[in-house]
């Protein structure tokens, strides 16, 4: 059996393909995106309960946000069930 040796710009070569976090395919833009989408949804749904103008807004609104990621992936774990009977 032969050892194979790898070079820093082999290895280097690799972590620039796959990122930061090993994630093929994963990019900051991408996320970001998603993010910016839940946040204008969650905005306009905590518009419509508390005033913008409220201190507390930013918080409600990281609230809404969050159940509503919450929502989503009960929405897709109930569709897996849903279609594998």
């Amino acid at each position: 059996m032969t050892s194979r040796r790898l070079d820093l710009s082999q290895i280097l070569s690799v972590a620039s393909r796959y990122g930061e976090n090993g994630a093929p395919g994963c990019s900051e833009e991408a996320m970001s995106l998603i993010l910016r989408v839940f946040f204008i949804l969650a905005g306009s749904v905590t518009a419509l309960f508390v005033a913008r103008d409220s201190l507390n807004f930013d918080v409600m609104q990281m609230f809404v946000a969050i159940l509503l990621v919450i929502a989503l992936l009960l929405a897709g774990s109930l569709w897996s069930l849903w279609r594998q009977t």
